[in-house]
């Protein structure tokens, strides 16, 4: 492919070298809202994909410049139930580039808002729980402002399993039929992460 026609979409992507595994994907911005999925689908810097799109216009619909997408756990694939076995270095590495980034907003950014979208999948792999808790664990909670999604056909943000909506399952125009909710991350934890 000629360089000329490259078309950079995100400008914050990191992956493993083999691709198998992405980290971070985004915008620059002044003003960034963090969405907190599973694991990565096909989106990289020059591909977006059905999620990504939703999150980026979600994210200008309300009112933010930028959005930064990280995942519990980093290996792509297109659903949770079929990741491989634990990868140990992929975990490390996700882990370390989402703290990263994290302090870096923390410090550069007024507020620090994230939605966390990753829904039922966090029960298809017995190790998903665990990613997502230590990352919890070592970032500082009450430097960010959680939310969740409320779709206008359900009551409540919460799957009744009690886990954040993922957008996957929204049809037709996403930002006339989702907001953004308090999601309680503390209680979260307390029940679902024990």
């Amino acid at each position: 492919m000629n360089q000329k026609n490259v078309r950079i979409l995100f400008n914050i992507y990191e992956n493993s070298p083999d691709n198998n595994a992405r980290y971070l994907l985004g915008t620059q911005g002044y003003s960034t809202l963090i969405w907190f999925g599973i694991n990565p689908n096909i989106a990289t810097n020059m591909i977006s994909g059905n999620t990504t799109n939703k999150i980026n216009s979600f994210t200008k619909y309300c009112g933010y410049d930028s959005f930064l997408l990280i995942n519990i756990y980093p290996e792509r694939n297109s659903h949770a139930y079929n990741l491989n076995d634990f990868n140990v270095k992929y975990n490390e590495t996700n882990q370390n580039a989402i703290l990263q980034k994290l302090n870096i907003l923390s410090k550069n950014q007024n507020r620090n808002d994230i939605v966390a979208i990753w829904g039922d999948s966090i029960d298809d792999r017995d190790f998903l729980r665990n990613c997502l808790r230590d990352i919890l664990f070592q970032i500082n909670l009450d430097n960010l402002n959680w939310f969740s999604l409320l779709y206008s056909k359900y009551e409540n943000p919460l799957t009744a399993s009690g886990h954040p909506r993922h957008p996957a399952g929204i049809r037709g125009k996403f930002n006339n039929v989702v907001q953004l909710v308090p999601f309680y991350i503390n209680q979260y934890i307390n029940s679902n992460l024990k």
